[in-house]
């Protein structure tokens, strides 16, 4: 039995239908030459070739918007495949169509970046964040800035600059991101001034960062100003009241304002941490802190082994007829160490704001 020949039509070879595509184009008919581009897509639409012909057509054509839409689609396809610097060359020509595009400064800004074309890249992004402001599309082209701070560690200026437009959109987590990044690199070049300015910036919007309130505390207490370094410190306690490191620095600053019961609140607490940590080198020199603050404190002679204090030598018979009876002065009570949950430490209002 004869077989039935297939009415399905076999597509013409890419062979033929790219000169027939090249005749209709030498003759201006740009409408036939992109229906032969076109057959091509459903047999192989993946190659950016195909593509690439479609977008000449439709240039020469004067479809400006179908040449832009159909570069995109050519310029993403080669940046998702690895190939920037094609990708580069096709936005390049979206932008000689199209010069105000915002979405190709932003992209072409992006992969700059990739390709390591630093200042390339901020000249274009600067170029998006002219036409991103005027579209109300300011923040992807910061959301990019970010992307490209990322390569310049020592750029604080631009991230503090960076920080202010996130807080003025609203995005206070970015922006304190950008302070925090900031803040660790002036800390790590030891520029404490810059330091300190953007430590209370940080601070302000996010009184939890221990560790920033923790130096800027250091640093006012090396600077004799205990009063600046208590309400970070105090922040910095009231997230952790186990720190040890946030307690040494409290009691330091409250020696410094001759608050001596205040730092035995604090040296008392941080002994009581040590001691739960197993530190007891640690903890014998916070309770000798505490005996040059406070000489006769019985916890922390206990502790060192100065309580009970040595018994004088018996003294002879006679002299013994003429003392009055001996006081028992033993002291057999175990140390005590306050559990830190039920010793809150408080702050006087006007020491708080330095009065």
């Amino acid at each position: 039995m004869a077989s039935v020949p297939s009415s399905r039509k076999t597509p013409a070879p890419r062979s033929t239908i790219v000169p027939s595509a090249r005749r209709w184009i030498e003759k201006g008919q740009y409408d036939k030459a992109l229906g032969e581009y076109q057959s091509l897509v459903g047999q192989d639409g993946g190659d950016p070739q195909i593509w690439l012909r479609i977008a000449e057509v439709q240039v020469k054509k004067g479809d400006t918007q179908g040449a832009v839409a159909t570069f995109e689609k050519i310029a993403m396809r080669w940046a998702a495949d690895g190939f920037y610097m094609k990708a580069v060359a096709i936005y390049k020509q979206i932008l000689a169509l199209d010069p105000r595009n915002f979405s190709a400064h932003l992209r072409l800004g992006e992969l700059y970046q990739m390709l390591s074309l630093l200042a390339d890249a901020k000249r274009q992004l600067a170029q998006a964040a002219e036409i991103g402001a005027l579209l109300g599309r300011q923040r992807e082209v910061m959301d990019a800035r970010r992307k490209l701070l990322a390569a310049s560690p020592d750029d604080v200026h631009g991230r503090l600059a960076l920080a202010d437009e996130y807080l003025q959109a609203g995005a206070t987590r970015e922006a304190t991101g950008l302070l925090a990044e900031a803040a660790r690199y002036l800390e790590s070049c030891g520029r404490t001034d810059e330091f300190v300015q953007v430590a209370h910036k940080l601070l302000a919007l996010e009184p939890g960062r221990a560790e920033v309130a923790r130096e800027l505390g250091r640093i006012y207490i090396g600077r004799a100003q205990p009063e600046q370094a208590l309400p970070g410190l105090r922040a910095a306690f009231e997230a952790d009241p186990r720190d040890a490191k946030t307690l040494d620095l409290l009691a330091i600053a409250f020696e410094q304002m001759g608050r001596a019961d205040k730092a035995l609140m604090v040296l008392r607490q941080l002994a009581c941490v040590q001691h739960e940590g197993g530190l007891i080198d640690l903890r014998n020199q916070t309770y000798q802190h505490i005996l040059r603050l406070q000489p006769d404190d019985q916890e922390a002679q206990r502790a060192l082994g100065l309580w009970p204090p040595p018994r004088p030598a018996a003294p002879s018979p006679t002299a013994r007829a003429r003392m009055a009876p001996a006081v028992d002065i033993s002291f057999t009570q175990p140390i005590v160490h306050t559990p830190l949950d039920d010793m809150a430490l408080e702050y006087d209002e006007e020491i708080v704001i330095g009065g």
